[in-house]
């Protein structure tokens, strides 16, 4: 059986805080128990009153952005107090292990040394030029400005708080983008928060002062409008999403270059899904225009992909040098068997790769490993457990979906799963960094809850792709324990 609208149950269709309180045995323990923690390791309580600002100035977002969706305000708050949690037992963690707050390379030596702790605050003129990402430093500045005017103490504390601040609003944008997809389906909505707030890569953004944070948020907003302009069209949600994505493509120019070059695809795909629904007499000469428009785009992404491959090349392959000088981790060899492959292998291995994810799965799992290790130690692990319903899902997709049914539910679920795929090969052909296929993520969360596993044929399915996914896992552990040997 499959989603139609109007065959949802419907919600109350307002914004209650009720469920602020009904929920808050599950957000607010983490909270404060985050908070003491943050306090302990910054030795001030203005954490304590950091985070009361966040959650008030977030619920306050919630209400007038997401004014119809409880979920959504849930998945906010959820998501804000796992990563303050992961915050401080972070912060703890590194502060004993390694005698500083963050060990992280891009925390410790490039973004926090660059934030002023009193006037005359950082600006633009202040930053080096060949600076990667100085719109993150900006941000982080302004609100560093706020806390000096309120005589909060100067600590890291207040960059990561607003770190977790967003993931906890992308979260609730990726509901929002769910909501668009399922209606008022309270089981896959519930469903979604929860796999929201227990990512680990959302922690590690949540929990480490790095940038992708923004990232995230940025490109969630943009999917959420391109879902909205396709489930209910009209020129305002065309010209709304035509403005988020120019607005997104700007800052992130100055957040990451690279990935600038993909949000006019991602506008491209979704009015080639979309022209399915046009009057029949004008579907096809607007569909001609659009795909020859798509060719001549397509080949500037493909040549500048080709380049961002070639450079990345070389400094992925002494990145990886490094990370075995620095950090000897294990996952070593999977990572040679990977970097130095043509392209068109390096694309098949690489999404291997990134799927299972690091190898050996317990490869950082120790005392003396990095909180940044750590953590995606701990997505690795989280990763391989979803998977079996991101497959399923994808599966749902091509093979039932989108073949039997023409309608909005079917083309945004289509549309989800060509962003992830696109996604998912930008990044092995440039970086195959794995926290760069975050912003891309928030789409396969959510067809990871699109099938229902109160139907008997979907469980059936589901434990099918289980089984087989968990004996390739095995399997490639098994292969990378005999190539040690």
């Amino acid at each position: 059986m499959y989603l139609n609208k109007q065959d949802l149950p419907l919600s109350s269709h307002r914004f209650l805080f009720s469920d602020i309180i009904a929920t808050s045995i599950f957000w607010l323990p983490l909270l404060l128990i985050g908070s003491y923690l943050l306090s302990i390791a910054n030795e001030t309580y203005a954490p304590f009153l950091a985070v009361f600002l966040f959650v008030v100035f977030g619920l306050i977002v919630c209400a007038m952005v997401f004014s119809k969706g409880e979920y959504e305000l849930r998945s906010f708050l959820l998501s804000f107090s796992v990563c303050v949690l992961v915050a401080g037992v972070a912060q703890n963690y590194s502060l004993i292990t390694f005698g500083e707050l963050q060990s992280t390379r891009d925390a410790a030596n490039s973004f926090f040394p660059l934030i002023s702790e009193s006037p005359p605050f950082t600006t633009m003129q202040d930053i080096p030029v060949n600076f990667n990402s100085p719109l993150a430093i900006l941000i982080w500045q302004r609100i560093y400005a706020l806390a000096w005017l309120l005589g909060m103490k100067f600590g890291l504390y207040t960059g990561v708080l607003c770190n977790a601040f967003v993931v906890g609003l992308s979260g609730a944008t990726t509901v929002a983008v769910a909501r668009e997809v399922f209606g008022n389906d309270h089981l896959r909505l519930r469903r979604l928060s929860i796999l929201v707030s227990c990512c680990g890569l959302f922690w590690l953004f949540g929990a480490i002062l790095i940038r992708d944070c923004f990232i995230l948020f940025i490109n969630v907003m943009v999917l959420w409008r391109w879902v909205v302009w396709m489930n209910r069209p009209s020129v305002k949600n065309f010209i709304f999403g035509i403005v988020i994505t120019g607005i997104a493509s700007y800052a992130t120019f100055y957040l990451r270059q690279k990935a600038v070059v993909l949000f006019g695809l991602f506008f491209m795909m979704s009015v080639i899904v979309r022209i399915r629904h046009m009057d029949s007499k004008f579907q096809k000469p607007v569909f001609v225009i659009v795909i020859t428009l798509g060719i001549l785009l397509g080949f500037g992404y493909i040549r500048q992909f080709s380049d961002i491959s070639l450079n990345y090349k070389s400094q992925v392959s002494e990145n990886y040098l490094e990370h075995i000088k620095d950090h000897a981790t294990e996952d070593s060899l999977g990572m040679k068997l990977v970097v130095n492959q043509p392209l068109p292998i390096k694309l098949v291995l690489g999404c291997a790769t990134m799927a299972i994810s690091p190898i050996p799965i317990w490869c950082s799992l120790k005392f003396g490993a990095s909180e940044y290790h750590l953590i995606k130690n701990f997505n690795g692990i989280y990763q391989i457990i979803i998977m079996p319903l991101v497959i399923g899902g994808i599966f749902m997709v091509f093979h039932r979906m989108y073949g039997r049914q023409k309608n909005q539910i079917a083309d945004s679920l289509f549309y989800l799963a060509i962003y992830s795929l696109v996604g998912i090969l930008s990044v092995v052909a440039t970086s195959l960094e794995q926290r760069h296929f975050v912003p891309f993520l928030p789409a396969l969360l959510i067809l990871a809850v699109l099938p229902d596993i109160r139907e008997t044929g979907t469980l059936r399915l589901l434990r099918k792709i289980s089984l087989m996914w968990y004996a390739i896992v095995i399997l490639v552990h098994v292969g990378w324990l005999l190539l040690k040997l």
